[in-house]
């Protein structure tokens, strides 16, 4: 009889675990943030603020939501900034992960859009890009600190 009362106070306790609470977004610019309830497989909450183009053409997009903490490769509760500026296209972003309930009410700052002094070869055009013919310079912005260049193949051959 013990045992059973135990095996069912035990059953009772992990069933009644609540999962994570985040708010999320349903909107580009999140302006009706609500909290939810997350997945299980949710153990952390996302605030995200993009702007991709540039200038006065950006595309400001702000995201709340439950995450996995794979899908945050920044360290738990830190403001992290990042962006890519192919010189015909630019996307930067502002990301904090957190682990606790609801913690993700706050706003996030849009990315930095000031010049830094750097500057990097670039694309003109995607068309450039395609061709490898890649000889503009484009002037860095925000954290925007490190150069780098690649090439991608696509499409294999075709049956």
């Amino acid at each position: 009889m013990h045992l059973l009362l135990r095996l069912c106070l035990t059953w009772t306790l992990i069933c009644t675990a609540t999962s994570l609470r985040c708010y999320e977004c349903t909107n580009s610019h999140c302006s009706n943030a609500t909290s939810i309830e997350c997945p299980v497989t949710s153990t952390v909450c996302k605030t995200k603020v993009s702007v991709k183009g540039s200038t006065p053409d950006a595309n400001i997009m702000v995201e709340k939501n439950c995450s996995s903490l794979l899908n945050c490769f920044t360290p738990l509760d830190a403001v992290t900034e990042w962006s890519v500026n192919k010189g015909y296209f630019k996307e930067s972003h502002v990301q904090m992960c957190c682990a606790t309930e609801n913690c993700n009410l706050r706003s996030m700052p849009v990315p930095n859009p000031s010049l830094n002094g750097k500057q990097c070869t670039s694309c003109a055009t995607s068309e450039d890009s395609l061709a490898g013919t890649c000889n503009s310079t484009v002037a860095c912005v925000g954290s925007e600190d490190i150069c780098f260049n690649g090439t991608m193949s696509c499409c294999g051959p075709s049956n």
